[in-house]
């Protein structure tokens, strides 16, 4: 089944596109459905990490013992009300799905794949988004409280990943531009709609700083094997990326730095679907035992 991909005037097609991972095994048992999002370009970037990771995500997700879900992958337009438009719409679509929504966004100025617990009630924009918004301290909805916080337990995905050698930290702080703004309007969905199991946005690094977290942290060469940083070792992301200016502009290691980037992108692709299986799983558990004590009820419900 073909994932959908929905943005301004993109199909899914093109190389990126064709280089979907796919999953074997048997239909789920259970209506679900993962959404997984990103944003197109925004500022005086050209490109945005988060739509290769949703072209990249597979179509569907198997979980041993349980099958497949079906996932769509939805780039969103970088705007405060576009963005919410495009994803009130898919979760209306499923409305008869139970959903888990993993929500990503780019953080060049952060160095791991950061968890986010928090989405402020606040929209603060330091530039305008894609439609020319410029939000200055203003409440997201004066109705609610200054934060809602997700109920996805975001330090056991910390350590899951770390255990897996994923740099990972929790943030607590989403920032107060589109991407904030968006996770609130998510997590103030899923307090009046029971479907929605589980809603987390998830910050990613830049490629090349992502790189260089490995590097810093396991002693990572490309290889998948502990050995001493190539470049960075104990220099500060900013240095490397001076170091790695500075080779550019010499001519060398054009190609490798090519394949350096695509194999990050891979890798936090990969990184990501692990937090969505870890997400999904933990909501299907969930919604098992609620079947087997019915007369327990959960706070949302």
């Amino acid at each position: 089944m073909p994932r959908r991909v929905n943005s301004a005037g993109r199909t899914g097609t093109g190389a990126i596109g064709n280089n979907k991972r796919k999953t074997h095994g048997r239909k789920a048992h259970g209506n679900w459905q993962v959404i997984v999002t990103g944003f197109n370009a925004f500022g005086a970037r050209s490109s945005n990490l988060t739509e290769d990771i949703v072209r990249l995500f597979a179509d569907e997700l198997h979980l041993r013992g349980f099958g497949k879900v079906p996932v769509e992958g939805i780039v969103l337009e970088t705007c405060c009300n576009a963005a919410w438009r495009q994803l009130n719409q898919s979760l209306k679509r499923h409305s008869q799905s139970r959903i888990v929504l993993i929500m990503t966004g780019l953080a060049d100025f952060r160095a791991k794949i950061t968890p986010e617990r928090v989405a402020l009630n606040l929209r603060d924009y330091r530039i305008r988004d894609n439609h020319g918004h410029k939000r200055v301290a203003e409440k997201i909805d004066p109705r609610l409280d200054n934060a809602l916080l997700t109920d996805v337990p975001v330090d056991e995905i910390r350590k899951a990943l770390r255990r897996q050698g994923v740099p990972c930290d929790v943030s607590n702080h989403a920032g107060t531009f589109v991407c904030n703004e968006t996770y609130f309007k998510a997590l103030r969905y899923q307090m009046t709609h029971k479907n929605v199991r589980s809603v987390l946005f998830v910050h990613i690094p830049l490629p090349e700083t992502y790189l260089d977290s490995l590097r810093h942290d396991n002693g990572f060469n490309g290889r998948h094997k502990p050995a001493k940083p190539s470049y960075g070792n104990g220099k500060t992301v900013k240095q490397s990326a001076v170091r790695r200016s500075e080779r550019k502009q010499a001519g060398a290691g054009g190609k490798q730095a090519r394949a350096d980037k695509q194999m990050a992108i891979d890798m936090l692709t990969d990184a990501i679907e692990k937090i969505t299986l870890q997400c999904l799983r933990r909501a299907i558990m969930q919604g098992k035992r609620r079947r087997a004590s019915p007369h327990l009820v959960s706070q949302r419900d």
